[in-house]
Formats: C-alpha cells, sequence, structure tokens
C-alpha cells in the first residue's frame, strides 16, 4: 500500500489545478488516468475545437465582405486545418506527464477502483489518502438503439483527416450547433435532428430563435420533433429513422447529444454511492454529499460543464483541502456557443427571471447598425439584458460577432456588484466591439 495525503483521479484540467494548489502547501499528491494523460478539453473539447472554429470565422466574415473590397473568400482545407489542430493535441499527453513530474506528483497509469472509503487500486498498485479528488471528466453519450454504434462522437468529430460530404448532427445543444457551422464552412451539407422542439436550452429564447435562423442562412438543416428509433448503415452513408416516420441521411452521423460523468469504472458501490450519468451530488465545497474526504470536480460534478468552471471547482476543492475554507458560486459564470456569429449569455434568462417571480427591466436591441459593425459586414445581431430596479445586472444575452468577448464583461460586472450604468460611464477604447456594451444598458 502507498499512502499519499491526496488522490486525483483524472490528469485533465481540473485534476491538473487540484495537484498543483495540493503540491505548493506540501502536500504528498497521486494522480491516476486510465486513458491519454491532458483531459477532454484540451484533446477532445474547447482547445481543439477552436482551431476549426477560427477558421470557419474568417471564412464567413469573408463571405460577407465580398463585394466591399473583399474579392475572394478564405478557401479552408479540412486536412490542413486538421494538421494544424494535431501539433497542438499531439504534444498535450507529453506535456502533461512533464508537468506532473516537475511539481513532484506521482503519476500512475490504468483504472482506479475504489475498494473503500479513502482507498482504491490501479492494477495491482493500492493507494490510500485521507483526500480524494474525482476529476474523471465525461464521455460522448451514445444512442441506445438498434444501430446505435453507427453514430459517431464529438471525439470522432474533431478527429477526422477528411470532412465527410455530408453530415448528421443528433441533439439541439451547443455542441451540435458548433460543430455544425464548422462542417458548413468547410463545405459539407449538414443536418441537426433535435428529439424536442426546443434547441439551445439554456441560451435565452429569443436569441437561440436568431441562432436558428443563421444557422438555416449558413446552410444548416435546423429539424425539431426528430427523434433517432433506428440507425441503418446504406450504400451511400448511415440513414437515420425517427419516431414521427421521418429518414434522414448522411455520409456520416454524430452524435453530439451531450456528455455522460466518467464514473462507472470506479466501483462507486465500495462507498454506497451510484455512478449516475448526470455526476455527483456536491457542496459549495465540491465534497460529495456524505462523504468526507471524497470531492468531485468539473464534468463529473454534477455541475456546469464548463473547463473554467472545472479549474474553479478545482482550486475550491484543494484549497478546502489544504485547510483554506471555500466555496463555489455559479451565479456570474457566462457560456458562448462558438457559431457564426456567436451566441453568448450570462445570469438569467428573461424567462427564468419570470419564473422567479422577479420584476426586472428588459432592454433589446439589434447590434447590426453601428457603422463598425458595416464595416465587418456583420448582417445580424441582437443583444438583450435584464436589470432589477436598482439597475443592477440579473442577465445578459448577446448574438452577434464578438459576443463571447462581450458577455465577459457583463460577467464581470455582475461578479464585482456594478450595476448597468457603469457601462455608460465607461470611456471606452473606441471602434471596438466592446465598446457597443454602453448601448445595451
Amino acid at each position: 500500500m502507498k499512502k499519499y495525503d491526496v488522490i486525483v483521479v483524472g490528469s485533465g484540467t481540473s485534476g491538473y489545478n487540484v495537484a498543483k494548489i495540493c503540491r505548493q502547501a506540501g502536500k504528498s499528491v497521486a494522480v491516476v488516468e486510465k486513458g491519454t494523460p491532458g483531459g477532454v478539453c484540451a484533446l477532445h473539447g474547447c482547445q481543439p475545437k477552436k482551431f476549426f472554429v477560427v477558421q470557419a470565422e474568417l471564412a464567413r466574415l469573408g463571405q460577407h465582405l465580398q463585394g466591399k473590397g473583399v474579392v475572394r473568400p478564405p478557401e479552408l482545407n479540412w486536412a490542413d486545418t486538421a494538421t494544424f489542430k494535431s501539433e497542438f493535441t499531439d504534444a498535450v499527453p507529453g506535456n502533461t506527464v512533464a508537468f506532473y513530474d516537475k511539481i513532484g506528483a506521482s503519476l500512475y497509469r490504468g483504472t482506479a477502483r475504489f475498494e473503500s472509503a479513502g482507498r482504491l487500486t490501479v492494477g495491482d498498485v493500492e493507494l490510500q489518502a485521507e483526500n480524494i479528488v474525482l476529476a474523471t471528466g465525461a464521455t460522448p453519450r451514445r444512442l441506445d438503439i438498434p444501430g446505435g454504434e453507427l453514430g459517431l462522437t464529438s471525439n470522432d468529430f474533431l478527429a477526422q483527416k477528411e470532412l465527410p460530404d455530408s453530415i448528421i448532427f443528433i441533439g439541439g445543444g451547443y455542441i451540435s450547433f458548433e460543430f455544425a457551422h464548422v462542417a458548413a464552412a468547410y463545405g459539407a451539407q449538414v443536418t441537426i435532428l433535435n428529439k424536442s422542439d426546443r434547441v439551445l436550452r439554456q441560451f435565452d429564447e429569443e436569441m437561440v430563435n436568431a441562432t436558428v435562423a443563421a444557422s438555416r442562412e449558413a446552410g444548416v438543416a435546423v429539424l425539431t420533433g426528430q427523434k433517432p428509433v433506428e440507425m441503418v448503415r446504406t450504400e451511400n452513408g448511415v440513414q437515420v429513422h425517427c419516431e414521427n416516420g421521418e429518414s434522414h441521411e448522411a455520409a456520416a452521423v454524430f452524435v453530439t447529444a451531450g456528455r455522460v460523468a466518467s464514473l462507472g469504472e470506479l466501483n462507486l458501490a465500495a462507498l454506497n454511492l451510484d455512478a449516475d450519468p448526470r455526476g455527483l451530488v456536491v457542496g459549495k465545497n465540491m465534497r460529495v454529499e456524505g462523504h468526507s474526504g471524497l470531492y468531485a470536480v468539473g464534468d463529473c460534478a454534477r455541475t456546469m460543464a464548463l473547463a473554467p468552471v472545472a479549474d474553479r471547482e478545482a482550486q475550491v476543492a484543494a484549497e478546502n483541502i489544504v485547510g483554506k475554507a471555500m466555496e463555489m458560486d455559479y451565479a456570474t459564470v457566462p457560456s458562448v456557443c462558438f457559431t457564426e456569429p456567436q451566441l453568448a449569455t450570462v445570469g438569467l434568462t428573461e424567462n427564468q427571471a419570470q419564473e422567479q417571480g422577479m420584476s426586472v427591466q428588459v432592454q433589446r436591441g439589434k447590434k447590426t447598425g453601428k457603422h463598425h459593425k458595416r464595416r465587418g459586414g456583420e448582417q445580424v445581431g441582437l443583444a438583450k439584458r435584464q436589470t432589477d430596479y436598482d439597475g443592477m445586472i440579473v442577465g445578459a444575452h448577446v448574438f452577434g460577432h464578438g459576443a463571447g468577448d462581450m458577455i465577459n464583461l457583463f460577467a464581470l460586472a455582475m461578479k464585482s456588484g456594478q450595476a448597468a450604468e457603469v457601462f455608460k460611464e465607461m470611456m471606452w477604447a473606441y471602434p471596438t466591439l466592446t465598446s457597443d456594451t454602453k448601448y445595451m444598458v
């Protein structure tokens, strides 16, 4: 048996931060990784995705400006972008191992299984610690239907060396929409199938309607009320049969209907816990309910599945382990869907505010009237914010080029307790995308 102060299961961004803080505090740390070191964000998520998103955005802007000074929009090459992306992702595992070695954390390769509280095995090695942090992340959801194995995953999409000429994305969340916009920009014929009538549920409904309209304008067919019940191999690819009797066919089908917490191999039954696909229930200090020495952070916790959230949760867990009381606050977490244009949100939607019985003032506006917007060729853009009657922002929503950067300013104002008037009082660098925020309050 090998004893440590802290064991971290998972080597991704949240595991990285737990190990770093605990080692800086003088704690002995073991890290267990069953797969490729580095985690979802760096290998299969936000970071590799942006290699394709940035180039798709460039191509769209070029198209908007064609005839206004741009003679020929950029032509995209999937294989070249995939190679460019791999220059980053190929280095992640080695850099991750080197980091843990540098800080003096012991890295164990293999699947962790609990034997009892504070004790787990990795192959033939038994590890023990007073504090164990689960940072196992999440895996792409699969469809449990006949032929479901024919559906590829989001990981597979980013690993494609060549882009299929026609693609179906199953699911109506941000992964489907981001990948659909990317694939369309690279020339694929793209369809989104969603089982319900509402897509992008975490975003404001007005902004979502604008995003769906822009998606269709970009060549993405967005079909709702399409619940897959079977997939079959055809001569030209894969056909998806839906519950309503309709069928759709494409060269490749990607199931991008969310992710499930990676907990199934941990033998949580030894701790009287269930491997719930939604993740483990945790308190604001990231401790698993009913287990004083067990923490869960990132996508394996039943919280917000965002990389910055995982980083903060890791910090909170680690600080509590080293004796500094800290709690999570999810009230002002911004989120972005990297469609083209982008869709961004922070705080409450108008419907959520109403459901909570809040009296709010709502301001709406278009973002396309400004000269620098026209110079950028932007054809669509909306903004919306809600304030309470003290002028404090309770929610902000932006749809347009640069929305992801603009929403961070609203998140900062909400977090720091600044009233909406601060945006009007600020003398912004001008003309910039963020200087538009003064017109949104």
